[in-house]
């Protein structure tokens, strides 16, 4: 394999240790920009988030829903123009209220030029899975899930092992599972019983 150099007017090497921070410098007016449209911004490497606030009243979510579409707007204008491109296909938004409320929100889609974003009812941040009613019930189905399918496999294996490796391996593959982002179910202690119910099979 033969190496060529190649002279880059804009980027960084793919890998390079400065790609994430030179990428943060980069995009930092994303930040101003989402500001300016009264919601709030959240950063994590190539990952944005957007939140924004209001009355349940369907004149305030549409109100919100307007800002939140001019800001998408903005932000891929910008980008645009800086040789980076919005990825609609991990775009996603969501409504976050009570169950009792959630026919008062807006379910049309938000339109980015010729694109839509319709909105989900789950969204997964950070490994948690966000239920639109707050609930956290698709974030413990899918730990328990997660963690039975691991089980059954090392069900097949513990009369082959002894009982100190089995219980290394259920520390190792299970556990971590339960424990990460578990205090995210601490407010609800009928799912906080389920998942730790993983523990006792």
């Amino acid at each position: 394999m033969k190496n060529c150099s190649h002279t880059t007017e804009c980027g960084v090497p793919h890998g390079s240790v400065l790609g994430p921070i030179l990428f943060l410098l980069y995009d930092a007016v994303i930040q101003l920009l989402i500001e300016d449209c009264g919601l709030h911004p959240q950063h994590l490497a190539d990952n944005t988030q957007i939140y924004g606030f209001c009355s349940p009243m369907p004149s305030s979510c549409m109100e919100l829903q307007s800002r939140i579409s001019d800001c998408i707007d903005f932000a891929s204008s910008w980008m645009r123009s800086h040789m980076l491109q919005l990825n609609i296909a991990k775009t996603e938004i969501i409504w976050l209220t009570t169950g009792r409320r959630s026919h008062l929100l807006p379910q049309q889609p938000l339109q980015d030029g010729s694109d839509l974003i319709t909105p989900v009812l789950v969204v997964r941040d950070l490994g948690i899975h966000i239920d639109a009613d707050v609930s956290m019930r698709s974030h413990v189905m899918k730990t328990m899930s997660a963690c039975f399918a691991v089980l059954r496999r090392l069900r097949g294996i513990h009369r082959s092992v002894p009982r100190t490796v089995f219980q290394s391996l259920v520390s190792c593959l299970v556990l971590p599972q339960l424990d990460y982002c578990n205090f995210a179910t601490q407010c609800r202690p009928a799912f906080h019983y389920t998942l730790h119910a993983a523990c006792n099979w």
